[in-house]
This record gives C-alpha cells, sequence and structure tokens, in this order.
C-alpha cells in the first residue's frame, strides 16, 4: 500500500495531482551492488520532468506532479532507461492505466482507497483535509491549515508563505504546492 493513496478532492483538483515513488533496497543483494547509482540515475530522470514538490535520498525518490503528459513522458523515459525499479505511481486510476497502456507498461497491481469510516463528523471541512491528505504521513495538522488560512485572510502572511509553511512539514516531500495553492485560494473566495 502506499501512503499517498488517501489523497481527498474533487475529481478535477485530483486529476492534477500525481505522485511517484521510488524505493530501492537498501542492503544491495547479490545480483544489484548499483542500487545506489540506479536511484541517482530515476531521480535525474524524475527531477528532468519539473516535480512541484521532491525528497531524493540515496535510496528513494518521491515527488508530486500536476502535469498528466509530463507523467507519461517521465514513465517513457524512465522505460527507456530500464532501470530494474520498482514505481508506485498515484494518481486518477483511468488516467494512469491510460498512460501504462499508451507508453506499453504493464500494471502489477492496483490499490484502492476504501475511503473513511468512522464518525466523519469528527473530520475538518472537506477543503481542509484536501490539504492536510497530500501529506501520506499526515504531518500537517489541520488546525495549522485552518490558522493559516485566517491569517491569509486578514493579509498577516502571503500565499506563498502559507503554501511554503505547509509544504515544509511534508516529510515525504509528496505534498504538491501547485494543488495546495488551488486549494487555498478557493478557501479564500
Amino acid at each position: 500500500m502506499s501512503h499517498s493513496l488517501h489523497r481527498q478532492g474533487t475529481e478535477d483538483s485530483l486529476r492534477k495531482d500525481f505522485i511517484l515513488i521510488s524505493i530501492a533496497t537498501k542492503e544491495p543483494k547479490k545480483g544489484w551492488p548499483d542500487s545506489a547509482e540506479r536511484m541517482k540515475q530515476l531521480g535525474k530522470i524524475c527531477i528532468h520532468h519539473k516535480p512541484n514538490n521532491h525528497g531524493h535520498e540515496s535510496y528513494i525518490f518521491e515527488g508530486s506532479y500536476s502535469d498528466a503528459q509530463e507523467i507519461k513522458e517521465l514513465l517513457k523515459d524512465l522505460k527507456k532507461a530500464d532501470l530494474g525499479l520498482s514505481v508506485v505511481l498515484t494518481g486518477p486510476r483511468d488516467e494512469i492505466i491510460a498512460m501504462a497502456h499508451d507508453v506499453d507498461l504493464k500494471l502489477n497491481s492496483i490499490h484502492l482507497s476504501l475511503g473513511v469510516f468512522g464518525n466523519k463528523k469528527l473530520l475538518p471541512d472537506k477543503k481542509i483535509l484536501e490539504i492536510t491528505t497530500m501529506c501520506g504521513h499526515h504531518c500537517i495538522s489541520p488546525f495549522l491549515a485552518e490558522e493559516l488560512v485566517k491569517e491569509l485572510k486578514s493579509k498577516s502572511i502571503t500565499i506563498d508563505e502559507a503554501i511554503n509553511q505547509l509544504s515544509s512539514l511534508c516529510t515525504c516531500r509528496i505534498f504538491n504546492p501547485q494543488r495546495a495553492q488551488e486549494i487555498i485560494e478557493a478557501l479564500m473566495a
């Protein structure tokens, strides 16, 4: 299961939100002594395709993208590089399936979120959840997101400052600042 699976939002909003994650083995096994080098190459390819946000270490790449066509080109480049690394791509299921088909990639699994269970009245506003669920580890507090919207309305901070503050809390670096700006602007209207 991917920690990027539970993002919430409207269908239109989620069509501008793709997450790519790849994790190599930390202990190179026989036949895979160059895992770190393969991840370095994967990172270069992914960064070339202009992620909105990303984290890249020697054995992991995580990034958010907003452009479906850019993701399709990224998949083409990763297929061409043939690095032997597993990649998880999160986004609208129909678009991911179509991209994989267009690029001639075979999907090995599809993960679905079953939604939210329990007393939903205890959850924050839907628009706030759209912001907080962009961090896969839920490191962004809904109380902070609400407070930043209040500060924006009072003009005590800029939208860039608010987004930077929210983005800095996401340890997995899959928070999508471009999508966050659209959500916050809708909250301010």
